[in-house]
């Protein structure tokens, strides 16, 4: 459609947050080694990422921007992210 829905949630709590938001309000950034989704809202953005860290190993989460300034990085599990990028359509 031309809408992303975006939810977080915990494994073993309900959702924290369901976010369904315009695709204008979405970037998708790709190379070789990291997939990104950022989702602008207000003045908070949330990057998604997927991406093979400097030791090698795939680690994915969320990096929280408000006003222009990191808040938060949420650690995940890499296939809890990887329907996002291999279904995303902008």
């Amino acid at each position: 459609g031309s809408a992303l829905r975006y939810i977080f949630a915990r494994r073993t709590e309900k959702s924290e947050m369901n976010l369904s938001v315009p695709h204008s309000m979405v970037s998708v950034a790709r190379t070789s080694s990291m997939n990104t989704v950022r989702i602008a809202t207000g003045n908070t953005v949330y990057s998604i990422f997927d991406q093979i860290g400097e030791s090698g190993a795939r680690e994915a989460g969320v990096e929280v921007e408000i006003n222009g300034r990191h808040a938060a990085t949420v650690q995940c599990t890499p296939s809890s992210v990887e329907n996002l990028f291999d279904n995303f359509r902008p």
